[in-house]
Formats: C-alpha cells, structure tokens, sequence
C-alpha cells in the first residue's frame, strides 16, 4: 500500500473525544477498509479492530471505533482528538509512534472490467489508462513511484475522497471513467463481493506488498506504552491460536 491501508485512533489513558473519563475506553478511527476495519455496527468490525479490543481488553481498556475519510483521521489523532490510526504505513502519518507487529499485511491490488488483458506487474500496462485510487493514500514500490510522478496529471490518475472512495472509484469504473482501480487486494475482493461486481470485475494482484500497522498519536505521552502493549499483545494471540482464528473468519468471508 499501501497505506492506508488501516487508521487506528485511540485514547488511552486520556479523555476520550468519545466523552470517557481516562482509563476507561481507546477510541479507534478509520475510513471504511474491510476486512481490516469494516463499517460501525457491522457485525464484525474487522480484524484490526477485533485484534486491538483483545489485546487492550486484557488491560481493562474498551475500545470504541469510529468511521472518518483517512486524511481526517490522521489530521484529528495528530492533533489528540483520538490516539492513533489503523492501517498505517510509517509515510502515511510521520512522528506517529509505529509498534513493531503489524496487523497484516497489505498487498497492491488492481480492479479492472472484466475482459481487461491489464497486467499488474507491469506499470508500462497504464499507459492510455487513467488510474483510480484514493486520496491521501500512501503506497511503497512501483505504484508509489508512479504515483508521484504523475499525481498532477488528471489524464493518468484521478483521487477520490471521503468515507466511500473505494466504492465511488469501482461506480467510476464500471462507468468507463477510470479504467483501473488501485487499492489493497484485499479490500478490493471484499468490495466486489458486497457490492455483487464478481461476474464485472476482476481483481489482480500487483507486485508490491507492505506490513501496516496501529500507529498512535505523537501528542500521547504513553504512546511507546501503548504500542509496547499492542505488540506483546499481538504476539501472545498468536501464540494462542486467536490470531489464526480471527483471521480465518475475515479469509472465508472474502472466498480466499
């Protein structure tokens, strides 16, 4: 990515912007990135989230979790307003605090019609394509490195903002707008499969991949606190077995 990516936003130990007293709740925010973190009220609200309501469970914490568009959610833990971020890679959000687990691994995906001969391990493929992704979005190796050339030329990319970019840039390529659709593989499979687009779209895997973590919040004066706690965390649910569980759930729930 990627990033995102997955934007966590906690307070920990402080008065949360949810209203809680400090000590009592980890507030988490993100726009929508499923499986990594889905809609508020989902049944199952990702598995970032389900990890982090484990680990800091363990401590007595409760976590919230809240929906915003990415670049706002980092602006507002920036500014303390939440604690940090899901689906963070260290460009996404500079000065936040990165623990040393991720919460998984995001891997370039392309959305294209179905019929496209697009091949995603070639970038000279986007040549005569207008490529589709979301704004304020961070992504590592090629794609990055073609993004930066050309995020002023609105003939190659366009960016789409807010809650929903991701289900806007798939609405813009089945209209013919945009003629691929840059996201994490992942998400773009779950995607397609709420929104009924499988016998439409096809899903290819690029070649580029990135660890995406919980990052928190440079105004937390516990912050290397929290994320020790995050990675030990992380390490004893896998130990457990838990974190094998609940990401299975999120794999059969994608068909993978």
């Amino acid at each position: 990515m990627w990033s995102r990516p997955l934007a966590l936003l906690v307070c920990a130990w402080l008065t949360c912007a949810a209203g809680r007293s400090a000590g009592e709740e980890i507030s988490l925010c993100a726009d929508v990135w499923c499986p990594y973190n889905c809609r508020v009220g989902a049944a199952r609200p990702g598995f970032a989230v389900e990890i982090a309501q484990k680990v800091f469970a363990g401590s007595g914490l409760r976590v919230t979790y809240h929906t915003l568009n990415w670049a706002r959610c980092i602006e507002e833990a920036r500014a303390g307003r939440f604690a940090g971020i899901i689906g963070a890679i260290p460009s996404d959000a500079p000065g936040f605090t990165f623990p040393a687990q991720p919460i998984g691994i995001s891997r370039d995906g392309y959305a294209v019609r179905r019929g496209d001969p697009f091949q995603a391990n070639d970038m000279h493929a986007l040549d005569g394509r207008v490529l589709g992704t979301t704004s304020f979005y961070s992504f590592g190796g090629t794609i990055g490195s073609y993004i930066a050339a050309h995020a002023r030329d609105s003939g190659r990319i366009e960016f789409v903002s807010g809650e929903d970019a991701l289900r806007k840039n798939l609405a813009k390529l089945l209209a013919r707008r945009v003629d691929v659709v840059l996201d994490d593989e992942n998400v773009l499979g779950n995607a397609a499969a709420e929104l009924g687009l499988n016998d439409r779209v096809t899903i290819l895997r690029g070649p580029d991949a990135d660890p995406v973590f919980i990052a928190f919040s440079p105004t937390l004066a516990n912050r290397q606190a929290l994320a020790a706690r995050l990675d030990a965390g992380i390490i004893r649910l896998r130990r457990s077995g838990e974190l094998a569980t609940i990401l299975a759930f999120y794999h059969r729930r994608n068909g993978s």
